[in-house]
């Protein structure tokens, strides 16, 4: 008779087939006896991590690594946990802990090279994944995790050989076969993504992340071949199961860019005279250039246009004024901070924004250099009040084509991406984000130069020309090669394949295939049209 599983396997098993009253009940269970459990904590937390809620799960392997230091398996969940909230810096020491007590820990290794390549550390990211490669060449999930760094950093015969392995090894494994599935639409074979995803989705899929993963590559490839009504129904379907993934957890962590919270803000900055606020000048230290605009607008081609100037360093998507807005931009008390804010305390938010800044900049000291945030639109309240001699560029692209393009992204969910999930709370975010972007730039005397993404698409260099010029400084050829410069770089967000071609028109008007689809948010956005001076139609 085959020994009967543990309670720990049980109930980890329970999780991962999305039985979670029963891995619920088995956690219960062993924790009612011991509240410090480290099994019932490792499925407490495993069970909360499958269902979205990270900040729970977080706290569940904390609780277990207490009660039990060092091991391996503890330390990598804090690793993952960690990363995933975007705490690189405690990510790599967790994961670094894990190997240095197990060095054949391939998943280990593998999170390991995505948390350095999200650090910009490409060339230690990619010994990490051969690391994990030679510690478990046998391993499905490490080949699979391997074959999309490979594809993500543009070695695409690597990748495809990864994959492949991984499926040969394990033909039933579901993460081999998506790995593949995406190497097939990186390499435009739209017909064989389709084909070998449908008997996955036919199957029943397990894991429900990994459903929405193959959907949104369905709805990829059915865009590329214009079938539009198809693909628009698999985006929708992707974005739902991210939905239910992921939605609670972004409702809940404090952001600027809850949707009570930007409504909050509007409403205060129309009933308050902005250049009336006390402008405090000699504030200590520098001030960036701030790129912001709204998602989808064309960020991260200017972020390599400017990276490939040699006195250029660009900061890609931190949020350097966490501090701040905690305190100034969430709460009725904190805005009423924000407009009487004294010399004093800009500069000590000026300072903490730095202390943020610096542990990711690698910029010689006399770099210019560029915060690229798109959603630091919201935060331009702040921007005014901390650094109001601070050089803004705002990219702009037609609104309907911004809100469909992140609509079709497949996002890692957090309170900002949660709103492209449905294509009228997208709009609806779109129109938020605008307006107080609006209502500042009306208000107070920024320095601000646009950039149309239409307008870098038709004259790539005059658009290059005329920004570096209000930065101020000399033209070099090299910004024309920018996709050499994105070649080299580690990019995180969903233009990483993108920025590496010249820049394409067939996304210009995309939104028109859609116009069924993107009917309840239309209305929406038609002021925004007719202010930006786009074609109504």
């Amino acid at each position: 008779m085959p020994p009967q599983p543990s309670p720990l396997q049980s109930g980890l098993a329970a999780a991962e087939a999305g039985d979670y009253a029963r891995a619920d009940a088995i956690a219960r269970g062993l924790l009612a006896r011991n509240p410090a459990d480290v099994h019932g904590l490792q499925i407490a937390g495993y069970a909360a991590f499958r269902q979205g809620r990270n900040e729970e799960a977080l706290r569940a392997f904390l609780s277990a690594h207490r009660a039990a230091p060092g091991q391996p398996a503890l330390l990598y969940w804090l690793g993952v946990l960690f990363k995933e909230r975007g705490d690189f810096e405690q990510a790599e020491r967790a994961f670094r802990d894990a190997l240095r007590v197990n060095p054949r820990y391939g998943e280990a290794w593998c999170h390991l090279g995505e948390t350095l390549y999200l650090r910009d550390r490409k060339e230690e990211a990619r010994q990490a994944y051969e690391a994990a490669i030679a510690a478990e060449p046998s391993s499905a999930a490490v080949l699979a995790r391997a074959a999309k760094h490979f594809e993500i950093t543009h070695d695409l015969a690597r990748a495809r050989t990864l994959s492949e392995e991984a499926v040969r090894l394990y033909p039933e494994d579901e993460i081999g076969k998506i790995a593949l599935v995406e190497i097939d639409l990186r390499e435009g074979r739209n017909d064989d993504v389709i084909a070998r995803a449908a008997p996955i989705l036919a199957s029943g899929v397990s894991n429900p992340r990994s459903r929405s993963r193959l959907s949104h590559l369905v709805a990829t490839a059915h865009d590329r071949k214009g079938e539009h009504d198809k693909a628009f129904t698999a985006y929708v379907e992707a974005n739902h199961l991210q939905r239910d993934l992921d939605l609670d957890r972004a409702r809940l962590t404090p952001s600027p860019l809850q949707t009570e919270n930007l409504d909050r803000l509007i409403a205060f900055l129309r009933t308050s005279e902005i250049g009336a606020w006390p402008r405090h000048i000699h504030l200590e230290g520098a001030a960036p250039v701030f790129l912001l605009g709204f998602v989808r607008s064309g960020t991260t081609w200017l972020d390599q246009i400017l990276s490939s100037h040699p006195g250029v360093s660009v900061m890609e998507e931190e949020d350097n004024f966490i501090d701040a807005w905690r305190d100034l931009l969430i709460s009725d008390a904190g805005l009423r901070r924000l407009a009487a804010l004294s010399r004093e305390e800009a500069n000590f938010y000026r300072d903490r924004y730095w202390a943020r800044a610096r542990k990711i900049l690698k910029a010689a000291d006399d770099h210019l250099i560029v915060d690229k945030l798109p959603l630091n639109t919201v935060n331009l309240p702040l921007i005014w009040r901390l650094f109001p001699e601070a050089k803004i560029i705002f990219a702009l692209r037609d609104p309907r084509d911004a809100v469909f393009s992140a609509f079709q992204q497949y996002f890692q969910i957090n309170t900002g991406m949660s709103h492209f999930l449905d294509i009228t709370a997208a709009a609806g975010f779109y129109d938020r984000v605008m307006t107080i972007g609006l209502i500042v730039r009306e208000s107070a005397a920024i320095a601000v130069h646009e950039v149309r993404y239409e307008n870098v698409v038709a004259d790539l260099e005059s658009e290059a020309r005329r920004l570096i010029a209000f930065l101020g400084l000399d033209w070099n050829p090299s910004i024309l090669n920018y996709h050499e410069t994105a070649r080299k770089r580690a990019i995180r967000t969903p233009s990483a394949r993108q920025v590496i071609e010249r820049p394409y028109a067939t996304s210009i008007g995309k939104w028109r295939r859609y116009r069924e689809g993107m009917a309840p948010a239309l209305p929406i956005l038609a002021p925004w049209v007719a202010t930006l001076g786009y074609d109504p139609d």
